[in-house]
């Protein structure tokens, strides 16, 4: 998008520049495009330099080289019912059990953290004490404990106590919003956002290049301005630059909504259309 936008301000700086030369623009015009130039070329190095420290963590997170692999536009296939979405996240591993293995574990933190207060901390030991030819030898017994002597462990038992508390809570909350209701609810967010990333490229896009194609023929046959140019031109890579964002938008919709189930949204059967919710 960057270099496209580039050649399209380095373009209308060309026309300028032959304006200039018959005497039809002023060096002002000029300056906003060199200034765009400019500009598109510092974001595309900073671009660059994101893509290739993306790339470098790619390749360490799948333990491989990435030069042979190839960027692809993602796809928004059609979405299974809720009903669908319910079944296979009742036969894997879903939100609720992680929360009932996270209750688990600090229930049994708590019993440990109550256990090591039970009793207090006691170390026996044996001196002796040997006398001389006229004295008797001396054997006597010694009990050390830790002060305070009865420790209740108090600090561990409180730290347990709130993390079993957060797990009820956790819990008793998801417990409160069935899972047929919280799939239902993130899958009817996943398609919004989808229609709306599908809307800005197949309309939004197409509608507003058709307009820069326009006013960039008004503009080199006299009939339109440098500022309608330039204003056309930035609600351009503006619009473009927000329909990246929506993608990327769905696509973390998609990946919430996939934790949730537990699975891929692929590996759902029974697939409906994406205009049924059951």
């Amino acid at each position: 998008m960057l270099t496209r936008a580039r050649g399209q301000a380095d373009d209308a700086l060309g026309t300028i520049q032959q304006q200039l030369e018959a005497g039809q623009s002023n060096i002002s015009q000029r300056s906003i495009f060199e200034a765009e130039v400019a500009r598109f070329s510092a974001e595309l190095l900073a671009v660059r330099g994101e893509q290739a420290g993306a790339q470098a963590e790619l390749e360490r997170a799948i333990g491989a080289r990435s030069a042979g692999l190839q960027l692809q536009e993602p796809a928004f296939p059609p979405l299974p019912g809720t009903r669908a979405l319910v079944d296979f996240a009742e036969s894997r591993a879903g939100l609720r059990r992680i929360a009932l293995t996270q209750r688990a574990a600090a229930a049994q933190g708590l019993r440990v953290a109550r256990a090591d207060a039970v009793f207090p901390e006691f170390a026996p030991g044996l001196i002796a004490r040997y006398g001389s030819r006229n004295d008797e030898a001396n054997f006597g017994f010694t009990i050390a404990g830790r002060i305070p002597i009865w420790d209740r462990n108090q600090g561990a038992v409180t730290r347990e106590s709130g993390a079993l508390a957060a797990a009820d809570r956790e819990l008793a909350s998801f417990d409160r919003i069935s899972l047929e209701r919280s799939i239902g609810a993130r899958r009817q967010q996943l398609l919004n956002l989808e229609a709306r990333a599908a809307a800005f490229r197949d309309q939004v896009i197409p509608a507003y290049r058709a307009a820069y194609d326009a006013t960039l023929s008004q503009f080199r046959a006299g009939q339109a301005s440098t500022l309608q140019l330039f204003e056309v031109q930035k609600s351009l890579v503006d619009a473009e630059e927000k329909s990246f964002d929506h993608a990327v938008e769905a696509l973390s919709a998609r990946t919430h909504l996939e934790q949730l189930i537990g699975g891929r949204i692929e590996e759902v059967g029974g697939r409906v259309s994406t205009r049924s919710n059951k």
